[in-house]
């Protein structure tokens, strides 16, 4: 069964990075990024999440499998089997990565060659600087790909987590990982925010990469789908401690000024995603089909009042925006963080050219018009593929896979 909710917080997941890169001006923008930094977290925790496999899921009926090998005198066959199952779903799940990675390369090379011809720089100095060998390193090190496009750094230390959960499942070492999860986060919040209290300093990038970033909450991911079968929701204390994280995150935030994740932020996440999970696993089909909708509305509206109907009606166009959240987190979220920084630079020229740049009203709808521009193309795009294609499945912009709890 698909979780809804993991799909609607997708999308929200998506527009809080938006709103990173687009920021809305003053202190309500930075203490809206303050509370967005969980976005990019959550996008590893999903990660892992999807990419453990219960013993049920690895593609081997272990009872029918080991009767048969236990028969035949090769009882270690079963777990070389189940283990080879795993490894070669994580294997599946690189190359997808590394193929919207090199997608998404070529789009932004294209892209920047256009805007600089569009400033009139030096098209050369600028393919020159993006492929020094310091670059080089930093990209093979902490996954910097600043000389292209910042965000971008998120596929490949994505790929670096697949690769190292691969090694992780190959040689058995579950157990140690999840020892570790700990010790990264420790050192991620001292390199990004504790160390600035005793004079100390780290680059972004020597935190933000697959390591610390990434590893942490991949597996933080992978743990709280291996536990979540023992675990019930209980009543306000998750979505309390959703909002304590994000207290404390704003806290943190007057405190020690901006960063690029606090102690609050972990907080906030973990309880915001089991809250997700054990939120999700309560319902029966996701959401009730819209013919269910339309006839609880029509024999409620025959027995009620005006008020009533007003709840209703409230609720259908509730129920429509927690579809297209839906829609969106399945199968428009990372066409949405590809695609909105070369929105923004459109909008960006736009305003140039209209000598609005420094007007109030722009700065502070910039972010809505970026996330709206970017949801409507995307949108528009694929309608034109599904009224184009022949095949159904060819049409829509998929480039998550699909999923099943």
């Amino acid at each position: 069964m698909r979780n809804k909710n993991l799909d609607a917080v997708k999308a929200v997941a998506a527009c809080f990075v938006v709103f990173i890169h687009v920021g809305f001006p003053g202190e309500t923008g930075q203490i809206i990024k303050v509370i967005a930094r969980f976005a990019v977290p959550f996008f590893f925790m999903i990660s892992g999440y999807f990419c453990y496999y219960a013993e049920k899921s690895r593609g081997v009926n272990c009872c029918d499998a080991k009767r048969y090998d236990v028969k035949h005198g090769d009882a270690k066959n079963t777990d070389e089997k189940k283990k080879k199952n795993i490894t070669d779903k994580i294997i599946l799940k690189i190359c997808h990565i590394l193929r919207l990675f090199l997608i998404a390369v070529l789009f932004y090379i294209i892209w920047e060659v256009l805007m600089t011809g569009i400033e009139e720089k030096s098209i050369f100095s600028r393919m020159q600087e993006a492929v020094e060998s310091q670059h080089i390193k930093e990209f093979i090190r902490y996954n910097s790909t600043s000389q292209i496009r910042a965000h971008l750094w998120f596929l490949p230390a994505l790929l670096y987590c697949y690769v190292l959960d691969y090694f992780i499942e190959k040689f058995h070492l579950r157990k140690l990982a999840y020892a570790c999860i700990p010790v990264l986060l420790g050192i991620l919040l001292w390199r990004a925010e504790i160390c600035r209290m005793y004079g100390g300093f780290y680059h972004t990038m020597e935190y933000r990469n697959y390591l610390y970033t990434g590893m942490p909450f991949y597996l933080l991911g992978q743990m709280i789908h291996e536990c979540q079968g023992k675990w019930r929701q209980e009543g306000k204390i998750l979505p309390a401690g959703i909002v304590v994280g994000a207290v404390i995150s704003i806290g943190e935030y007057h405190w020690q000024d901006a960063r690029e994740i606090y102690v609050g932020t972990c907080v906030m996440l973990i309880c915001l995603f089991v809250f997700i999970i054990l939120s999700g696993g309560q319902r029966k089909s996701g959401t009730e089909t819209e013919g269910d909708a339309d006839r609880i509305n029509r024999s409620e509206e025959a027995d009620m009042g005006v008020a009533t109907i007003s709840r209703i009606y409230i609720s259908g166009i509730w129920k429509k925006a927690e579809q297209i959240l839906m829609k969106t987190g399945e199968k428009y979220a990372f066409v949405l963080y590809l695609c909105h920084p070369a929105v923004a630079d459109c909008v960006k020229l736009l305003a140039a050219f209209l000598k609005v740049s420094d007007n109030m009203l722009y700065r502070w709808t910039r972010p809505l018009l970026v996330l709206g521009i970017t949801v409507t193309f995307i949108f528009f795009v694929d309608f034109l593929r599904c009224r184009f294609c022949s095949s159904g499945e060819k049409c829509g912009i998929v480039i998550s896979k699909p999923y099943r709890k």
